[in-house]
Parts: C-alpha cells; structure tokens; sequence
C-alpha cells in the first residue's frame, strides 16, 4: 500500500513537472506574439477614431477579426520565430491599412495615414516629441 502511494505520489510529481515546462513554454511563446496582438489593438483604435471624422465610417469588430486573421493565416511562415512576428505585423499593418483606406473618401485617407503614423510612432516611443510639438504649434500654409 505505501509502495502504491509513492509510485502515485512519484507519477504526480513527473506530471507537475511536465506541466510546469509546458507552461513556461506557451508562456514563452504568448509573449512572442504579444507584438502582434499590440499592433492588432492599435489598428482597431485607430480605426474606431475615424467615426470622429465622419459618422458613416463605421466597422465592425467582425469585419476586422475577418480581415486581421485572413492575413494571419496568409503570412509566409519563417523558420525563425522574430522574422514570423515582423512579417506579421507589416501585414497586418498593410492589409487593414488598405482595406480601410478603401472605403475612405481622399481627403480623409490623408488623415487615416497619419493618426496610423503617429500613433504607431507613439506605441514605440519613436517620434520625437519636439518635432510633434513644432508639427501641432505651427501655422504651416498648404494652399500652394
């Protein structure tokens, strides 16, 4: 009987060390894709703002899954796991872009381009702000 129980005891242990690695490992793994997800996020933001321009731009959350995981599945697949993601986001980046841009009157896509820009820009914390600032604060003449 306590033969029986360490050998119980002893097939738990194993189990629980299996399941510790395993969890390391789709841990690892999520936080690989989390770029993916960030980019996800921020595109739909971004696209949620256009309603502020013009009430008939409006999509839905469906429609973006549809469009975000059509081109997950249309990605090349690499060998290495960085190039994946990369590739990953530059299309996904790429293909809501130009489905989005696609139902945009002109003069609105030049606004679409840039609230992506900046706040691409701003999640990476790569802009500059005082060039922002100089950007917002000056009169700039675009009549020419």
């Amino acid at each position: 009987m306590l033969n029986s129980a360490q050998q119980v005891n002893s097939e738990i242990d194993l189990r629980m060390t299996v399941s510790q690695a395993t969890k390391s490992e789709i841990e690892k793994m999520l936080g690989q894709y989390r770029g993916v997800a960030e980019r996800g996020q921020l595109l739909y933001f971004v696209i949620c703002q256009l309603n502020l321009i013009d009430p008939m731009y409006f999509w839905s959350l469906e429609y973006y899954q549809t469009v975000f995981q059509h081109t997950i599945r249309l990605t090349n697949s690499y060998d290495e796991q960085p190039l994946k993601i990369a590739s990953m986001i530059k299309n996904i980046t790429f293909c809501i872009y130009r489905n989005i841009a696609r139902g945009l009157f002109s003069k609105d896509t030049v606004i679409f381009q840039f609230l992506l820009a900046f706040n691409i820009d701003n999640f990476e914390n790569s802009y500059e702000p005082n060039l922002w600032l100089n950007f917002i604060k000056n009169k700039m003449d675009f009549s020419e």
